[in-house]
């Protein structure tokens, strides 16, 4: 009697459902409503931006992460399955420039927080519900941090 298990292969469509190209159209869609609905925000910011508003723009840059996120590990699970599978490098080649892109879009937030007095960020921080741990690690970050120009080559070469 054989007890070996015998490997299963995953599916992808929990992260991107068939049909594939129409899936990551809708995502890139979304995902630019969210980058544009986060760069409306960019007005908002200074010291005495209320906790309101603060959720408003944390909302919008865990949309932008989630949507980021699913995107990376559809094609990263995909490459996976066969390393020279061509369409999946040519798909993680086009969704590597799309997150560069949403990521140097929404740079400024990032920049922003962590140039904000102590006090100031330990207040919004307060507001920042599940995502306070997220915004403490960012802080930790601050001496390292270089102008967002610096950041976004920074970004783009880590990729």
């Amino acid at each position: 009697m054989d007890s070996t298990e015998k490997p299963t292969r995953w599916s992808l469509t929990d992260l991107l459902a068939e049909p594939i190209e129409q899936m990551l159209a809708e995502t890139y869609g979304k995902l630019e409503q969210a980058i544009t609905g986060l760069e409306a925000l960019r007005g908002l910011l200074g010291v005495e931006m209320s906790a309101s508003d603060f959720q408003k723009l944390l909302a919008g840059v865990e949309s932008v992460n989630l949507l980021t996120s699913r995107l990376e590990a559809y094609t990263d699970l995909w490459l996976t399955e066969d390393t020279q599978n061509a369409a999946a490098l040519n798909l993680r080649d086009q969704i590597t420039e799309v997150i560069t892109d949403a990521n140097n879009r929404m740079l400024f937030f990032e920049i922003w927080f962590k140039d904000l007095p102590d006090d100031v960020a330990n207040r919004l921080i307060a507001h920042g519900g599940g995502l306070r741990y997220f915004l403490e690690a960012m802080r930790q970050l601050k001496p390292f941090t270089l102008s967002e120009p610096e950041e976004r080559m920074r970004k783009r070469a880590s990729l």
